[in-house]
């Protein structure tokens, strides 16, 4: 309690009243406007006696005194203005602290100029105060924020008025930028091991209580060993007092306050030791000082609280309480519910304290799975030893920004559709997404996307997908042409993918799948587009997209393109949005400041890389299935108006026989083939339609000459198959027998006439060469020499003038003479 020096003057003037109760001047001059003065000071300040002033001010005077701990209203006024300090100088502050008090003085300094203005009342003054803080320092505060600020640092200037005085606007937590020892002298080197053991503290500004505690045992050892070394104890009492009124501030309100603390305290200390120094309330903390309450008048509050009031226990109370006895309720127990508030949501904080947890706790059994999955601890996955391609993970995701589509009828439908997605769980890359405008997808899609990834990445090892419509995809279903059918149902493929040593993982919990927070990220992305509606469009729509919905669906708009974009657009946007999102580097544990794209390329599995999509895998992501029979134009077909061919060597294999034919409309440029009991996989490519006049362009020419190596693929069978049985079954005839004689003049005529043979072979090739590029140079044919020398020459001249016929432009030829 702070005591006031006595005072014989019972009148004071309008700037004590004002500091007291920290108003301003003027405030209360206005208050004393009809009282006239009871005198006047020699600085001719008019003053007022306590029983003079006005019944507000005497009742605000005399419950701050009772704040304060003084006697009356008229010690509060008495008493000299206390000068507050901060624990250390200004100068010793943290840099950071230095520099928010000095925006809280540019903050707070016009709003001092104005307190002796009677025209700004309090509310406007409050109002320009938080205008001036956020100006200052670039964020705004409460009103109430405001005021505290404000009447803390009128109580610490303490009436002098001195608004530059820094220290006052430093924060209650001030530290030190470094904690600095302190300054022993010659004078006092007696108190060095306080000093030292000051220093020690985690943060001298602001010590715990045992730490107190542990400052002045060291405190009260000292003095008493100095007293039994023969000290004077008042002039050391009083030296030490002085020490630690300035190194350790934080022990008393005032020196007086710290001299009375040090005699309580060295009395208990020399009677019970150190523990005696201890706060009581630090000692009793945490140990009940109340009978405890009834545990079933607990539970009955807990189940009506949770069960029926939604976890408002404020509410549950009150209806308690006003059941009366019939609430079941112990006498002692609705006392404690029967106090009287002002606040209808008063609980009474030791009943409040013993419910609040339990009511928290059971609240999410009884909503239901989702809250009590919510509720549920999490697993932290470890992705260190993951690779890129191991495990990848899809999902199904509703974009929050709105585009439209024709709807059938001349006018146009909003809709966000749904948007296909996969990652690769190491990398968080988005590796294929799909969007369409429909609400719903099917097995076509996921098949669809799947056989893209495992055709240009590779293979997983696991599949993670959700349950629902993940696991049975047979939502909707695209039209099946004639003679074809729906591939076999997901049950079914995945037996068969585990036959290739690849697992589904099925999720059970949303939060368990890492793709949702990558859904998050592309979704923070998306904000302040054309027609975005929000994360929760029921809550957080923005006002300028709900009155553009409502525009084009009453049809007051022209056209839906002003406000929303189109379906080809959005999905322009999106993709650029993934691109961007695989680019962009990433804080926290999986990514660790690299971006999806650099996470992908360094944990690619270089030693076990995986295997590239093959037959063994195509009938496992192919839509449509059908029986075809292999004939010798290869396996053709018409599917939705467009025709398809498909052959190569192995199919020259079975040629006559019945296969089946697995095809995905998604990708058409391969066929899968299987035997009718689905094994012997293979791929077939797709041959593709010649141009008339292909080897005049060499993309033409090129199909040309694949389509001539699929063709003769596909007749390389039936032609070895017919050389083999040609020779396996040549005539027989039996051998002449003659003499060695004849036989050796019989193998030296044969040799003579195979060399003739070859020697008119020979020059029957070199005539022909020679004729075909005589020919092709348009040159006659009489006086040539058919020498090889000749042939080189001209092989010369054709290539002269083939390379010339290259470099001249198409049109420049002469379509006539084709």
């Amino acid at each position: 309690m702070n005591h006031p020096a006595t005072t014989c003057e019972s009148r004071f003037t309008a700037r004590q009243i004002a500091t007291v109760l920290q108003r301003s001047k003027r405030s209360i001059l206005n208050a004393l406007e009809n009282i006239p003065p009871d005198g006047l000071q020699e600085n001719r300040a008019q003053v007022w006696s306590l029983p003079a002033l006005p019944e507000t001010l005497r009742v605000k005077l005399a419950g701050e005194a009772r704040r304060r701990g003084y006697a009356g209203a008229t010690d509060l006024l008495a008493s000299p203005p206390y000068v507050w300090e901060p624990p250390f100088p200004f100068t010793e502050a943290a840099d950071h602290c230095q520099a928010k008090a000095l925006k809280l003085h540019r903050a707070l300094l016009p709003m001092f100029n104005t307190m002796d203005d009677a025209s700004l009342s309090e509310a406007a003054r409050e109002a320009q105060g938080v205008e001036h803080y956020r100006k200052v320092f670039g964020h705004a505060i409460s009103t109430r924020q405001w005021r505290k600020l404000w009447k803390r640092t009128l109580e610490r200037d303490s009436e002098a008025g001195n608004w530059q005085r820094l220290e006052i606007y430093l924060d209650d937590n001030t530290v030190r930028k470094t904690f600095a020892p302190a300054n022993v002298t010659e004078s006092n080197a007696k108190f060095r091991p306080i000093a030292d053991w000051l220093s020690c503290f985690a943060n001298p500004a602001q010590p715990t209580s045992r730490e107190e505690a542990s400052l002045w045992e060291e405190a009260f050892r000292l003095f008493s060993a100095q007293v039994n070394e023969g000290q004077a104890p008042k002039r050391l009492k009083r030296r030490l007092l002085e020490f630690l009124w300035k190194h350790a501030r934080f022990l008393a309100g005032s020196f007086p306050a710290l001299r009375k603390n040090f005699g309580r305290k060295l009395a208990k200390w020399q009677v019970d030791g150190g523990p005696a120094l201890l706060d009581g309330r630090e000692q009793r903390r945490g140990l009940p000082t109340a009978a405890p309450i009834i545990q079933d008048d607990l539970d009955t509050i807990i189940w009506h609280a949770a069960k029926n009031c939604g976890g408002r226990r404020a509410q549950a109370v009150r209806e308690l309480a006003a059941l009366g006895i019939n609430s079941g309720l112990a006498p002692e127990t609705r006392s404690l519910m029967d106090a009287e508030s002002g606040s209808k949501s008063y609980v009474n904080p030791r009943l409040d304290e013993a419910i609040k947890h339990d009511v928290t706790n059971i609240r999410p059994y009884l909503q239901g799975k989702k809250a009590i999955e919510e509720a549920t601890a999490s697993h932290e996955r470890d992705y260190s030893n993951l690779s890129s391609m191991q495990v990848l993970c899809a999902d199904d995701f509703t974009w929050p920004v709105y585009f439209w589509v024709p709807d059938g009828k001349g006018w146009f439908t909003l809709t966000r559709g749904q948007c296909i997605v996969f990652i690769d769980v190491r990398s968080w890359k988005v590796l294929a997404w799909s969007l369409q405008p429909e609400r719903n997808y099917n097995a076509l899609i996921i098949g669809t996307l799947m056989n893209q990834i495992c055709m240009s990445k590779g293979v997983p090892d696991f599949w993670y997908f959700e349950r629902g419509i993940w696991k049975q995809a047979n939502a909707i279903k695209r039209p099946v042409p004639n003679s074809w059918q729906d591939n076999a149902s997901w049950a079914e493929r995945k037996t068969q993918w585990a036959e290739l040593g690849v697992r589904f993982i099925h999720a059970t919990r949303a939060r368990s799948k890492p793709i949702e927070r990558v859904g998050g990220l592309l979704q923070d992305m998306m904000e302040g587009l054309k027609g975005y509606c929000g994360r929760n469009e029921r809550l957080d729509c923005p006002d300028v997209t709900k009155n553009h919905k409502l525009e084009v669906e009453s049809k007051r708009v022209a056209h839906p393109s002003a406000y929303f974009m189109s379906f080809d657009e959005w999905h322009s946007q999106l993709g650029q949005i993934i691109e961007r999102y695989n680019a962009n580097s990433q804080d926290g544990r999986v990514l660790d400041g690299k971006s999806p794209d650099q996470t992908f390329q360094q944990c690619w599995p270089l030693t076990d890389p995986p295997r590239i999509f093959d037959a063994d895998c195509w009938h496992l992501c192919a839509h449509w299935v059908s029986e075809r029979k292999v004939t010798e134009e290869g396996i053709k077909f018409t599917v939705l108006g467009k025709s398809y061919s498909y052959l190569n060597e192995r199919t020259s294999q079975d040629r006559g026989k019945t296969v089946l034919a697995w095809f995905d409309p998604e990708t058409p440029s391969f066929l899968g083939i299987t035997d009718m009991n689905k094994k012997n996989p293979y791929v077939v490519p797709r041959k593709l339609g010649s141009d008339f006049l292909a080897d005049l362009t060499p993309e033409g020419k090129n199909i040309y000459e694949e389509n001539c190596a699929l063709i003769a693929g596909h007749n390389a069978y039936p032609k070895a198959r017919f050389t083999v049985m040609k020779e396996k079954f040549q005539m027989a005839h039996r051998a002449n027998l003659v003499d060695p004689r004849t036989a050796a003049t019989a193998k030296a005529l044969a040799g003579g006439r195979e060399q003739i043979k070859a020697q008119e072979k020979e020059e029957s090739t070199l005539r022909r060469q020679i004729d075909n590029l005589l020919g092709k140079l348009q040159k006659q044919r009489t006086g040539v020499e058919y020498t090889p020398a000749t042939l080189e020459t001209l092989k010369r001249r054709a290539e002269i003038e083939s390379r010339y016929q290259t470099e001249t432009t198409p049109e420049t030829i002469d379509r006539g003479k084709l």
